[in-house]
């Protein structure tokens, strides 16, 4: 009855995410890196929450096998003015050291941390250039 109801809307929200997301999904070729950003009006309106977005990051993994990296960078809709990261990383390369900068938590594949920045779109651009700045140091 009522559960499997509320795991099927659970599902379609999530699909829309997903929807959202692959619309959103840019590739960076020279850092490896497939990146995307959602604002916290995509959650709203997919009714999702953030804690649905390790499934996205596996659903792109499935489709697009050959990223090295998947940066998902996300604001909080609880706390508007917070801007959060998730990193997987698919090489040797340990993902802390990546984020070194942001103070991560996670183990060397995965990793997540808070990004300062006063907006999405600087926040994008701070993650990206740390990035870039690990990968161009190699």
């Amino acid at each position: 009855g009522w559960i499997v109801f509320s795991q099927i809307l659970h599902c379609l929200a999530t699909l829309k995410l997903w929807g959202v997301a692959l619309g959103r999904l840019q590739h960076e070729p020279s850092l490896g890196l497939l990146w995307l950003a959602l604002g916290a009006e995509d959650f709203v309106q997919t009714q999702t929450t953030p804690e649905q977005l390790p499934d996205i990051i596996d659903e792109i993994l499935m489709n697009i096998p050959e990223a090295k990296m998947i940066l998902l960078l996300y604001q909080d809709p609880q706390t508007l003015t917070h801007y959060q990261a998730l990193l997987r990383v698919f090489t040797g390369t340990d993902a802390r050291l990546i984020a070194k900068q942001f103070n991560p938590q996670g183990s060397a594949h995965a990793v997540a941390f808070a990004v300062p920045a006063a907006n999405l779109l600087d926040a994008v651009k701070t993650v990206k250039e740390g990035i870039a700045n690990f990968v161009q140091q190699k």
